[in-house]
């Protein structure tokens, strides 16, 4: 498996702005080169990230590669799991549950938990911009974020940065289990 590198820099230079409230913070010069260029950053690690799961979970069928696609490519933020049991060809969201056993992945709200904080973390990693600040560019509240990442790791987001995205992958490995009969598991070798 390749190494990855997922360097911490700043894109952009930026400028001081205060707020209403006295309190400051980096903004890009140029906002909407720094919006293209997130935007572009973000396509690329989520095709990174299915990428990576498709190679560390070999054994998954195309109807469990679908599930992992949709659910990256939805940022781990579903309309809901009937919705997408009918976009990967199930009929129900029974049927969704059922075939994430037969897969050997977690639950599907487990599934969704992990993959957000994997984005985020490799979107911090590439890019340097903050949780927070990613969360109000989409119109989110930061709150919600951070307790997202300590219900799903049980680590608040300082300690999840400090332990990298390579930690949260092998978290949300030992969480996928291969079914009794399925491919040989991969070894993921860390540099």
């Amino acid at each position: 498996m390749e190494h990855l590198e997922l360097p911490f820099r700043w894109t952009r230079r930026c400028r001081i702005l205060s707020c209403p409230h006295g309190s400051r913070y980096p903004t890009p010069t140029k906002p909407s080169a720094f919006h293209t260029e997130m935007d572009s950053g973000s396509i690329g690690v989520q095709s990174h990230i299915v990428q990576l799961l498709h190679t560390t979970l070999p054994w998954l069928s195309p109807t469990g590669r679908r599930v992992i696609e949709a659910v990256v490519a939805s940022r781990g933020a579903l309309e809901g799991a009937d919705s997408l049991a009918h976009s990967v060809g199930l009929a129900n969201r029974h049927q969704l549950k059922r075939q994430l056993g037969r897969e050997g992945l977690p639950s599907l709200e487990s599934l969704c938990g992990w993959l957000r904080v994997l984005i985020w973390l490799m979107e911090w990693e590439r890019t340097g911009i903050a949780l927070s600040r990613s969360a109000l560019r989409e119109d989110r509240d930061p709150a919600i974020r951070f307790r997202c990442v300590k219900r799903t790791t049980g680590y608040t987001w300082g300690q999840v940065q400090s332990l990298g995205s390579l930690w949260v992958l092998l978290q949300l490995m030992e969480r996928c289990q291969r079914p009794p009969g399925a491919l040989a598991s991969v070894t993921v070798e860390c540099a």
